[in-house]
């Protein structure tokens, strides 16, 4: 709910993630990315403590994640309980760029992913450094196409086009 589209010059860390453990991938990405992570990079566990994630208020938790987004060019969005996660559509409503871990993911059909979104498989999360540096040089364009298919697409005024156009090509 407090998820603006920001602007590309607000993003000084390059990748990063926010996650709670909900799936192996998670603790993966922990275990092989923090390691290899540099000064760009941004990795935050939420509390496993259900105690804990109480500490701080349900807005002000939102608010430090929109301020996440506003900062970081790629948002790491590997799947959660199921095989996907709401943070590719949070990070294209945001003008970010989503990196989609997870093989199973069937992606809403008719929009161009590549030219918005980057995707690896689960296997291969040690390389998000590396996937993060290749594409750094097109991180703007990839910036634009994700506000622009997130807006035509999947805004509030959008989604609802975007499901009937879904539901006729069925």
């Amino acid at each position: 709910e407090f998820i603006n589209q920001y602007p590309q010059s607000d993003a000084t860390t390059d990748f990063g993630f926010f996650f709670f453990f909900t799936a192996g991938v998670r603790k993966r990405v922990i275990e092989r990315v923090q390691p290899l992570k540099s000064q760009s990079a941004f990795l935050k566990l939420a509390p496993t403590n259900w105690s804990e994630q109480f500490t701080q208020s349900a807005t002000a938790r939102k608010l430090e994640y929109c301020e996440f987004l506003r900062k970081t060019r790629f948002i790491l969005c590997p799947r959660g309980y199921g095989v996907g996660s709401a943070r590719v559509f949070e990070a294209l409503q945001a003008g970010r760029v989503p990196i989609i871990i997870s093989d199973n993911y069937v992606m809403p059909e008719g929009i161009d992913w590549p030219s918005c979104s980057l995707r690896i498989k689960e296997r291969d999360v040690g390389l998000i450094p590396e996937l993060v540096e290749r594409n750094l040089p097109q991180w703007s364009l990839l910036s634009e196409n994700a506000s622009k298919i997130f807006s035509r697409n999947f805004s509030d005024e959008a989604i609802a086009n975007y499901i009937i156009t879904q539901l006729e090509q069925l």
